[in-house]
């Protein structure tokens, strides 16, 4: 078995991490926004606890422009400016992976998934090769050893997936890119020919070559007229959208890229100066330095930091939801929540369920968001029943969510645990919702609904909300409704209301 090489596309991974805080972000006592820098490194710290590997390698985009823009001047030229706070964290998110000894790949003229791209052909003979990036532009390069990891979605992308996924080989992904097109990039396609049509095409003759080369054989009129309208913009997509893969670079990946989990406790003064205690104690955990061991018990002196430091996963595939099952038979006290069209639970839709059981992860199962892939309710609700029975569900204010999911078929007979009561009991003059219990039990403040749906006559419902967005901040609520649970219980046995309760 060959060793694995571990290539992450480090641009896509700060891009993400800054907007999923872009509705609550991360500031220290500076006033630094600093949710990329959060985002990132615990997204780098979740990768090594998961899959523990020994080599990998990092790049970034570079500030000069590349050769793509010397072809065409248009390329992502409908892209907004980068916003100047996700702009100042570029420079201390590579100062923290040059202190931990991975060193940033890179070349003037070419973009990360250039370097990436050359990196996984030259070494897939020596290692199999993982892509870590969310951008579908890298099934181009899927084949026998390179693989794609989402780390987003939690899901790996082969071969398999590719051809399921988009009706074609991994091989033909830069011809359906050429007539697809891609807004985010301004690369331009051919007019009128969408995903289905260009897959069609594509199994049809192999190629966009061979689909001009044949085109006088093409049964559709309409079609045929489209492709000669747009040939030369079809022709420059593909020159735009293939990823080069012999980037002049010299480099040794099997002494370059291994990588020594040590190294994280050269980052305790980095995580200090930007105050990001709960990444330093998960680093601490992590590596066996006595100077990190140390230093690290003074954590609690230098910062009051309150510690809701939790991943918020997507399940939306069958493998996903499947792992989370699995998952599930080890606890038996587990957070669940409802994200419904309405607050009329009689009437509301179930658009999706989000579910917590430790105080590192939440997930949010998504059942009917709007163009986004969903799972089918009867088969979510089928599984999930028989996975949760006999365990104790906890959730703030339980009786809407019992009627949601009673409406949409699951019989519920579990025992419950609910944290608006428990806060009843202990707090009798305060108020009760889950964001004002956080705030004053946790000082923690939650991400308002009013910021993904709106307010008043412009509000919008919760299968409209971008599944990324619905992910945080319903994995929010099942995390903070589990995080009472644990504050609460003990509470109510010290305060003599356990047999009330």
């Amino acid at each position: 078995m060959k060793p694995k090489l571990f290539l992450i596309d480090g641009t896509a991974i700060i891009f993400r991490s800054y907007f999923a805080f872009i509705r609550n972000p991360l500031y220290n006592k500076k006033g630094e926004n600093t949710s990329a820098i959060y985002g990132t490194i615990s997204f780098f710290l979740r990768m090594l606890e998961r899959f523990n590997p020994e080599y990998i390698a990092i790049s970034f985009d570079r500030k000069e422009k590349t050769f793509r823009h010397k072809i065409t001047d248009t390329y992502k030229a409908n892209r907004p400016p980068v916003p100047k706070e996700l702009n100042e964290q570029v420079e201390p998110i590579r100062e923290f992976f040059n202190l931990i000894n991975l060193p940033e790949i890179s070349k003037i003229g070419f973009e990360a998934d250039d370097t990436l791209a050359t990196l996984a052909e030259r070494n897939k003979d020596k290692f199999d090769i993982i892509i870590v990036s969310g951008d579908k532009d890298f099934c181009q390069l899927v084949d026998e050893n390179t693989i794609l990891y989402d780390p987003a979605k939690d899901i790996v992308v082969d071969k398999a997936k590719v051809i399921e996924k988009y009706g074609i080989e991994p091989a033909q992904f830069v011809d359906w890119l050429a007539i697809c097109g891609d807004s985010a990039d301004n690369i331009p396609g051919v007019k009128g020919i969408g995903p289905k049509g260009a897959t069609k095409l594509l199994n049809q003759y192999g190629s966009l070559e061979k689909i001009y080369d044949n085109i006088e054989d093409i049964s559709s009129a309409n079609i045929q007229k489209k492709l000669i309208a747009s040939k030369e913009n079809a022709f420059l997509s593909k020159k735009l959208a293939k990823m080069v893969l012999d980037v002049p670079f010299d480099i040794e990946a099997d002494r370059t890229f291994r990588f020594n989990k040590s190294n994280l406790a050269k980052s305790y003064e980095f995580l200090k100066r930007y105050e990001l205690i709960s990444l330093l104690k998960k680093i601490e955990k992590m590596t066996i330095d006595t100077t990190l061991t140390d230093e690290s018990r003074h954590i609690e002196e230098i910062s009051d930091e309150t510690d809701f430091d939790f991943d918020a996963i997507t399940i939306n595939t069958k493998d996903a939801f499947n792992r989370l099952l699995d998952e599930l038979k080890k606890y038996d006290e587990i957070a669940i929540d409802t994200e419904t069209t309405s607050k009329d639970a009689f009437v509301a839709e179930l658009v999706g369920i989000s579910i917590c059981f430790n105080s590192k992860k939440a997930y949010y199962i998504s059942i009917a968001h709007f163009l986004e892939e969903n799972l089918e309710l009867d088969y979510v609700l089928k599984n999930l029943s028989v996975a949760l029975n006999g365990k104790m569900l906890i959730a703030h204010n339980f009786k809407y969510d019992y009627h949601v999911l009673y409406m949409s078929g699951w019989k519920i007979t579990n025992k419950v645990f609910d944290t608006i009561i428990a806060d009843y009991l202990l707090n009798p003059t305060k108020h009760h919702s889950l964001d004002e219990c956080a705030l004053r039990n946790f000082d923690y403040t939650m991400m308002p609904i009013s910021h993904l749906i709106g307010k008043g006559k412009n509000q919008t419902t919760f299968d409209l909300v971008p599944l990324d967005q619905a992910t945080f901040y319903s994995a929010e609520d099942a995390y903070t409704t589990f995080r009472l649970y644990k504050f609460y219980k003990p509470l109510l046995v010290e305060k003599g209301f356990a047999n009330l309760f």
